[in-house]
C-alpha cells in the first residue's frame, strides 16, 4: 500500500507522471489515493506550486509539487515507487496542505493572466491525469 510521503510513478497511459502520495482513501471498499504531481522543472513555479529543496527528498534533487493538479486517483494506476520525502520534506508539504499554506519563498509568482504561458503545463498535465482519476 502506498504511504503518504512516498514518490511513485503514475501510469497515465501515454506516459508516466511522478507523484507524491498525500493520503490514502478507502471508499466503498476500494482504495484511492490523494496525490500531487511532481516535476523537476523548477524555473516556472507559480503561486500554487511548492518548491522542495534537494535535502527534502530521497532523490537529492529539487522538485516542484504542482498543487493546481492535485487529484484523487485509482491506486491501481501506480507502477513503481522511486523515492520518498524526508521528514523535513513531509513537514513542508504538511504545512502547505494542512497548515498555513505555501511559504512565499517556496512558491512562484501569481499567474499574470488567463494567457500566462505556465498554464499550458497545467492543461497538458490535466489531460494526462484524466484516465487515472478515481471514478466517483
Amino acid at each position: 500500500m502506498p504511504m503518504p510521503g512516498e514518490m511513485w510513478w503514475l501510469d497515465c497511459g501515454e506516459q508516466w507522471v511522478p507523484v507524491v502520495v498525500l493520503d490514502n482513501k478507502v471508499e466503498d471498499d476500494r482504495f484511492a489515493l490523494d496525490v500531487v504531481p511532481a516535476g523537476i522543472e523548477v524555473d516556472d513555479l507559480d503561486c500554487l506550486d511548492l518548491l522542495l529543496l534537494p535535502a527534502e527528498t530521497s532523490s537529492g534533487r529539487p522538485w516542484r509539487l504542482i498543487f493546481r493538479c492535485q487529484s484523487i486517483i485509482d491506486r491501481r494506476k501506480l507502477r513503481e515507487r522511486f523515492g520518498a520525502l524526508t521528514p523535513a520534506g513531509w513537514s513542508r508539504v504538511h504545512e502547505a496542505v494542512w497548515g498555513d499554506g505555501i511559504a512565499p519563498e517556496r512558491r512562484g509568482p501569481r499567474l499574470e493572466s488567463d494567457y500566462d504561458p505556465r498554464l499550458e503545463t497545467y492543461h497538458e498535465l490535466t489531460a494526462l491525469l484524466l484516465p487515472c482519476l478515481r471514478e466517483c
